[in-house]
């Protein structure tokens, strides 16, 4: 078995601003990990501990999903807290692309591989303690990022958590027309 999810890794073009984000984030009051900038991805479909016998027809569901589709253009946009203000657990980006483009990419992808599924965002870092819930509360929205990239490829990834972090294996990669 093998933990996968499909999602879209980040090209380097946005991590600096990410980066400044996140030195951001570590000077508010709370207890965080930042997700690590060869990590940071849009998750279409978490699949889970899925049998590694059945990555070849992932795949070819992939293949077929990005081969009928041209790249786009997706926008990080500004911060959230997921899952809510009350409760916040994670700090994410939203990603958003014209025409939804992006949304339906992951409608399909979740229709014909399944998996857990979530509006698409870009997580980028894992909220541990909150010692000033409204301090926090208020701040993180008015953190601005306003970044573009190019969305070529989909990819299929293992995970494997490790104490440090988890470490992820690109298995497929499939490539729009």
């Amino acid at each position: 078995m093998a933990r996968l999810f499909i999602g879209i890794m980040v090209p380097d073009g946005p991590k600096p601003d990410i980066a400044d984000l996140q030195e951001s984030l570590r000077r508010m009051p709370m207890e965080m990990k930042a997700v690590e900038g060869r990590s940071l991805h849009v998750s279409l479909s978490f699949l889970g501990n899925v049998r590694e016998d059945s990555v070849p027809e992932i795949a070819a569901d992939m293949d077929r999903i990005c081969g009928g589709r041209v790249g786009f253009t997706a926008k990080i946009g500004g911060p959230v807290l997921i899952p809510n203000a009350e409760h916040m657990r994670v700090v994410a980006l939203d990603v958003t692309s014209n025409g939804d483009l992006l949304e339906e990419l992951r409608k399909e992808i979740v229709s014909a591989v399944g998996g857990e599924s979530h509006p698409c965002h870009l997580t980028i870092a894992r909220i541990r303690k909150v010692n000033d819930r409204e301090f926090v509360r208020r701040s993180v929205p008015l953190l601005k990022i306003e970044k573009y990239f190019e969305v070529g490829s989909v990819c299929l990834v293992k995970s494997v958590l490790t104490g440090r972090g988890p470490k992820y294996k690109i298995l497929h990669e499939s490539r729009m027309a």
